[in-house]
């Protein structure tokens, strides 16, 4: 099987596997325990904390660790909103649903919730965002840093500096960053930025939330007073030791692995093209290894279940949205495409195993792909 689905995660490194190894087979006391054992693990626990540190130029005392992604995004906005009060929230027109549902849900209540508006680049259009001074005070902005299905990355600095003295608090969701490009916490101009070990080679099951010093996060699991009191559970000390470990082997090897996957990737855009696909976002600067595509007339599913016949892993969007009906990219009709196109998109994400014969036979699955398909009536195809 040909893996080429790396923005839904990836696989684990071996060397992040054998830093871990010792803390399930020897080194397995609970990192809160007063004993040599226990305060061996914490040092563990604390000596990762800096690792990760380090790579984003903050202090460990910033980061707050938790089981993935997904929860610190929601540690985020429900901690912040209620630590801040804040009036409203916004959000950019592309976020992930662990961004999007709190949001929502939150404006179900008695916080304002809006969204930033988008453009058919897969960008934000900040200059068509209307900024109301006294709305926006003691308010939440979140947009992410890279969209995980077109790959676009965001100019988070250039949106922290048109907030800036509005006093609001800025969140960016970094899970699709590390380890593709640059992640400098104070160099973005952020409040608060979201990680996840899995998107880099690391373990599934931890992740972390990185805040400023100045931002009161209210904690959203209490009963053990972990994390300084801002998330409570016993830590994974394995996995956090993971966390550290691929963090820090995915920026050491950051070039490296953009010079590996980015004339993968352009080979693989320029093929399709002139098969009669359109590349979204093409023109929008991407991380090195995302090409999010569609032909006319044949639903993304559908070329999920031929290529994964043929044997090739891929993805028609979102993983986290996979579980639902069948549905049209939320990302693309937030950029203007119509549902009937944004029905079609394929997301192909490459990563460090990919090889040129992979992505060769890959074009020649789809051009049978095509052949098999223009045969079908359009009924089958959605």
């Amino acid at each position: 099987m040909h893996y080429m689905d790396h923005n839904a995660t990836t696989p684990l490194d071996p060397n992040v596997w054998e830093a871990m190894l010792p803390y399930y087979q020897y080194y397995y006391a609970n990192a809160s325990s007063r004993h040599r054992l226990g305060m061996q693990q914490r040092d563990a626990v604390e000596s990762a904390r800096e690792r990760i540190a380090n790579v984003l130029r903050v202090e460990p005392v910033q980061i707050i660790f938790t089981s993935g992604g997904t929860e610190a995004n929601n540690l985020f906005l429900y901690g912040a909103s209620y630590g801040r009060m804040a009036k409203s929230i916004w959000v950019g027109a592309y976020e992930h649903p662990s961004i999007m549902e709190p949001a929502k849900t939150l404006a179900r209540k008695e916080w304002q919730f809006k969204v930033i508006p988008g453009q058919q680049d897969g960008t934000l259009d900040l200059d068509a965002w209307q900024i109301d001074k006294t709305l926006m005070k003691d308010s939440i902005v979140s947009a992410m840093l890279v969209n995980n299905e077109t790959g676009v990355i965001f100019d988070i600095k250039k949106l922290a500096e048109r907030l800036e003295n509005s006093g609001t608090c800025l969140h960016t969701d970094a899970t699709q960053a590390i380890g593709k490009i640059p992640v400098d916490f104070e160099a973005l101009g952020v409040d608060a930025l979201t990680l996840s070990a899995h998107k880099c080679y690391g373990p599934k099951g931890i992740g972390a939330l990185v805040v400023s010093k100045r931002l009161d996060i209210a904690p959203q699991i209490i009963g053990g007073g972990h994390e300084r009191g801002r998330r409570s559970g016993t830590e994974p000390v394995p996995l956090i030791v993971g966390f550290a470990e691929a963090v820090e082997r995915a920026e050491m090897q950051r070039e490296a692995w953009v010079h590996h996957v980015k004339p993968l990737r352009d080979k693989l855009e320029h093929e399709l093209k002139s098969l009669g696909a359109m590349v979204f976002a093409e023109n929008t600067e991407r991380v090195a290894n995302t090409t999010y595509f569609g032909f006319d007339g044949i639903h993304g599913d559908s070329w999920v279940i031929f290529l994964d016949e043929g044997e090739f892993a891929v993805s028609s969007g979102s993983a986290c949205s996979t579980h639902k009906s069948v549905n049209a990219s939320s990302v693309l009709q937030a950029m203007g495409y119509q549902r009937e196109r944004a029905e079609t998109a394929v997301r192909i994400s490459l990563g460090w195993a990919t090889t040129v014969d992979a992505v060769e036979a890959l074009l020649v699955l789809i051009k049978q792909g095509l052949t098999k398909f223009s045969k079908m009536p359009a009924m089958y195809l959605v």
